[in-house]
């Protein structure tokens, strides 16, 4: 199913109508760093550089189509007309042996024989392909190659540019002279005896494809996939038999589950469009690669998909246009995206082996319910934010502490908030939840229990994804700031420790220079773990304790001593007459969202400025 959508995608967009086809069979697109240009008689009339120092994409060269490489593992294989200076000058590598511990000069030579040996490879290829194409710009490569082609390029090319090469910035090609744009392997008669046999696809004996149903050769090696965080970068397979276990009947490697040549083409190509450097239609969070695409032409893809990639990074819930872009049509007219019924369709790769890709997840939609998906997943996501100092944690490079992007809330289930230390595929539990509206697996409700008990105190996002957990796997209704009609226990003791925890500021800590009170410990240091899972234990301590507060608070300001003994008498009237003696998970989540809504909602709401002295009921109640 998934192949077959990949295949139809490519498809897509090989058609006519396609504003940026993908290449045909036995092509790719890769970079292109350095042209050489060549004269009838294979000599250097000028050396190109494409490079683009204000791009960092575009710094490696510019994107074409070229013949497709070959699959490289250990062995030496040169690229038809393009490869690396290395491949196609005899340009000596100089990162080649640097960790080998030979001395310099050993290194260099070893260096040299190497480039030797893979420019002969290179220049066979040539020569083997001018054998049948009888073509002027192939033949004056071939010319070309036959000579000093270091010193030729070295007269041609600027200093910059010479060091460029020797340094293996990026590809080489070479374009005739006579062509006014395009390069020689863009030659009608090259391209026609390219087409004639593709490069990079191994066929076995012809089989019923399971892709598309038509007989035909089958690949015994798929292309690679490239871009999933986490594989190697000379690309992982989805599909792959590479052990004499995996051999059945007689059926090795690909005949295992035949793909015909053409299909597993296609869809390797697609998919890798997708995973581009600079794809929109893919994010990324831990170890976890999503790509999205629609099923037919639409013009709410451009619209939803870099929505979706941007949820890693980014709070679309805070982007008022993005959101916007949801409910209203494009300019082309088109219905907007919560009315539009087109095919969507969202896979989750990842990489634990780096040669074998792993797919996660895989969901078949319409833009309309996708759409409605992810703004449901943001409305349940919504909670009231913290009071911290943005602006001070991101001068210090510290991530957001506001966020709710899907980054930053796999980081707050994290272990000292590095993604590194993040719980094995719960990035992609995450992903799936957003993206496909699944439920929440259990140990994410687990996870930040865990981490608000060893950092004592949930953080925003934390308390976001416990009342996600809440509200889509029990059916539970929570609201985004302080319900003063809840009655839950569990609730209500949250709250109870979050205004035990602000009378012992006002009563204990000091004012500071910039008007703040500090306290280097407070009770949530000190008790957070213990009150949140063993509350009869701990807060008949707690109250004993406030009641001291609440004397030494008398004394300085009665009247905001009045009000959080009021506050304190509203909350534990509704508390039950004993204490429950343990809290389950799930009761700690309410204690987490209960004390994170106390203690955030804004003070018009909950409570009075810290430094008011209120002393008459009328200013109480306000």
């Amino acid at each position: 199913m998934i192949l077959q959508r990949l295949v139809e995608l490519y498809e897509r967009r090989t058609g006519p109508d396609a504003e940026h086809p993908l290449p045909e069979p036995g092509w790719s697109k890769e970079p292109i760093a350095f042209v050489i240009e060549l004269a009838k008689d294979g000599s250097v009339t000028g050396v190109r550089d494409l490079r683009d120092p204000n791009s960092k994409s575009g710094a490696r060269g510019r994107v074409m189509r070229v013949p497709a490489p070959p699959k490289r593992t250990n062995n030496e294989v040169a690229c038809l007309l393009w490869d690396k200076p290395e491949y196609a000058l005899g340009l000596p590598n100089p990162k080649a042996f640097e960790q080998k511990k030979e001395d310099p000069d050993k290194r260099a030579k070893l260096a040299k024989d190497q480039a030797e040996r893979r420019f002969r490879l290179f220049r066979e290829r040539i020569e083997e392909l001018a054998q049948t194409v009888h073509d002027p710009g192939l033949a004056a490569l071939k010319k070309f190659l036959a000579g000093d082609t270091v010193a030729a390029v070295r007269a041609a090319a600027s200093p910059e540019t010479m060091a460029a090469l020797e340094a293996q910035a990026g590809n080489v090609s070479f374009k005739f002279v006579e062509d006014p744009e395009g390069l020689i392997f863009d030659r009608p008669l090259v391209r026609e005896a390219l087409a004639k046999a593709p490069e990079g696809v191994e066929a076995t004996d012809p089989a019923q494809c399971c892709v598309t149903g038509k007989f035909g050769p089958i690949a015994r090696l798929h292309p690679p996939i490239k871009g999933v965080s986490g594989s190697q970068t000379s690309g992982a397979n989805i599909i792959s038999f590479n052990k004499e276990a995996f051999t059945s009947f007689n059926l090795a490697q690909g005949a295992n589950a035949p793909v015909g040549t053409w299909a597993a083409f296609a869809y390797t190509t697609a998919l890798n469009a997708l995973l581009a450097r600079d794809s929109a239609q893919k994010t990324t969070v831990g170890g976890t690669t999503v790509v999205f695409w629609a099923g037919r032409a639409t013009a709410n893809e451009a619209v939803l998909c870099p929505f979706l990639a941007a949820m890693s990074t980014d709070d679309p819930s805070r982007g008022a246009e993005r959101v916007r872009a949801l409910y209203e049509a494009p300019k082309t007219g088109v219905p907007p995206c919560i009315e539009d019924d087109t095919p969507f369709y969202i896979l989750g790769l990842s990489a634990e082996s780096k040669s074998r890709l792993t797919v996660r997840f895989f969901h078949e939609g319409t833009i309309h319910g996708v759409a409605e998906t992810v703004l449901r997943w943001f409305r349940e996501l919504e909670i009231v934010e913290g009071k911290d100092d943005r602006e001070k944690k991101r001068r210090k490079g510290e991530p957001d502490p506001q966020s709710l992007a899907l980054s930053a809330l796999l980081r707050a289930l994290s272990v000292q908030g590095d993604l590194d230390n993040a719980p094995p595929l719960l990035s992609a539990e995450l992903l799936r939840a957003a993206f496909t509206g699944a439920r929440l697996p259990e140990r994410v409700l687990a996870e930040a229990i865990n981490r608000c008990a060893a950092e004592r105190e949930p953080t925003r996002a934390r308390a976001a994804l416990i009342k996600v957990f809440l509200i889509r796997n029990l059916g539970e209704e929570v609201t985004v700031a302080l319900d003063l009609e809840e009655k839950d226990t569990a609730y209500r003791l949250g709250r109870l420790f979050a205004v035990l925890e602000s009378l012992q500021v006002e009563a204990v800590s000091p004012k500071s220079s910039i008007g703040e009170r500090r306290l280097n410990a407070t009770i949530r240091d000190r008790y957070w773990g213990a009150a949140s899972s063993m509350p009869a234990y701990v807060f008949p301590q707690l109250l004993s304790l406030a009641t001291s507060h609440l004397g030494k608070l008398e004394g300085d300001k009665p009247g905001l001593a009045r009000w959080f003994e009021k506050q304190i008498g509203e909350i534990t009237s509704g508390l039950p007459p004993s204490l429950p003696a343990t809290l389950s998970l799930v009761e700690q989540g309410r204690f987490a969202i209960g004390y994170w809504h106390q203690r955030h909602t804004p003070k018009t709401e909950a409570a009075p400025t810290p430094d008011s002295d209120l002393t008459t009921e009328e200013e109480i109640a306000q």
